[in-house]
């Protein structure tokens, strides 16, 4: 694969078509992730502080991903002849740092954890490095500063209703991946809210509540033709119909029929 000539981790805001634009704001959440790695491997963090920098580290990871696969990587298999070879590669490496994530997150007192926690910081760099040596300025090449802000908000208001945590099931690609993952955003978020370590997140963590809740089959994603739901208003419309879909399952309750024993549903006043 030959790189572009110019990666966007050396260019200013200026060059990246201002601080709203979609390179900048990839650029920032990078910075942060790579402060948080370096962070959590410091010797010296007063306890309990590394278990809440790895929560912010899931965090950020999650959303961010989601946000890519719904709005950056359908437009660079548009516009760039290389693109769908391009985005599997990174799709890949988002679905390993995602598996192993999981595995860490489901085996809180394994010896190994420590090991694999560096491994996914190894991984995520990686997908970094690909991203802004390789993808992201192929999107400079491609959009003025104008389009660049307009698919820097797009790709804000889609983190926002992104999973938080990891999903090995969900497919990297739209529109199975919004259908699939913004109503796990809801559980996600939260589990986000609940105390690191606190009782609420070890229970939605344990592995009794994983089996209870069977994993999302999927076909391979990657053979997905791309389609309508590719484009930047129907990758939109696709997360916020999957959004109203859960918000209007959630106002469907209980009650007990008098005299007798049969259930029924009814919708929630208003």
């Amino acid at each position: 694969m030959t790189a572009p000539a110019v990666s966007i981790s050396g260019l200013d805001a200026d060059a990246l078509g201002g601080d709203d634009s979609i390179l900048m704001r990839q650029r920032r959440d990078h910075a942060r992730l790579d402060a948080m790695m370096n962070r959590y491997l410091s010797e010296d963090l007063p306890p309990g502080e590394p278990d809440a920098v790895w929560s912010d580290i899931v965090q950020l990871v999650f959303s961010h991903a989601f946000a890519e696969e719904t709005v950056l990587w359908p437009l660079l298999r548009h516009i760039a002849p290389d693109g769908e070879e391009l985005t599997r590669r990174v799709e890949e490496e988002h679905q390993a740092i995602n598996e192993l994530i999981a595995r860490i997150e489901h085996s809180p007192g394994d010896p190994r954890r420590a090991e694999w926690i560096r491994q996914a910081f190894t991984l995520i760099r990686q997908d970094i490095r690909d991203e802004e040596d390789e993808l992201l300025p192929r999107l400079r090449t491609a959009f003025g500063d104008r389009r660049l802000r307009r698919v820097g908000a797009a790709w804000e208001a889609v983190r926002a209703t992104a999973p938080s945590r990891p999903h090995p099931g969900v497919p990297r690609r739209p529109p199975g991946n919004a259908v699939r993952g913004v109503p796990l955003s809801a559980f996600d978020r939260l589990r986000d809210l609940a105390p690191v370590g606190g009782p609420a997140t070890r229970r939605a963590a344990s592995p009794q509540r994983v089996r209870s809740r069977p994993p999302a089959r999927s076909p391979w994603p990657y053979a997905q033709p791309a389609g309508p739901a590719e484009t930047a208003s129907g990758l939109a419309e696709t997360v916020r119909t999957s959004a109203a879909a859960t918000t209007s399952r959630s106002a469907v309750r209980w009650r007990r029929v008098p005299g007798g024993s049969r259930r029924t549903r009814r919708r929630a006043a208003g």
